[in-house]
């Protein structure tokens, strides 16, 4: 990893997820957590039935598969809710 020393404003949700990230113990754990943040963000930045567009079509392309994001989302918060309990 690089430490390029690069400056930006974080916000607190933006920082603790940073802090957690970067003091997990060196682990296959952390290694796949990387991967799972790089495809989940990857993801995300490409929103697809959820960013209904003026036009009506759900996102940039009509080759998405809303049925897709649709289970990702819903398999996003069962980990979020089996998280906090």
């Amino acid at each position: 990893m690089n430490d390029r020393g690069v400056t930006m404003t974080l916000s607190p949700a933006e920082e603790r997820l940073i802090r957690a990230l970067r003091y997990m113990p060196e682990s296959r754990l952390r290694e796949r957590m990387h991967r799972l943040m790089d495809e989940l963000t990857a993801f995300m930045q490409s929103p697809r039935c959820e960013a209904i567009q003026a036009d009506g079509v759900p996102c940039q392309t009509v080759d998405n598969d809303c049925d897709l994001c649709a289970h990702l989302s819903d398999m996003l918060e069962r980990i979020v809710k089996r998280a906090g309990s």
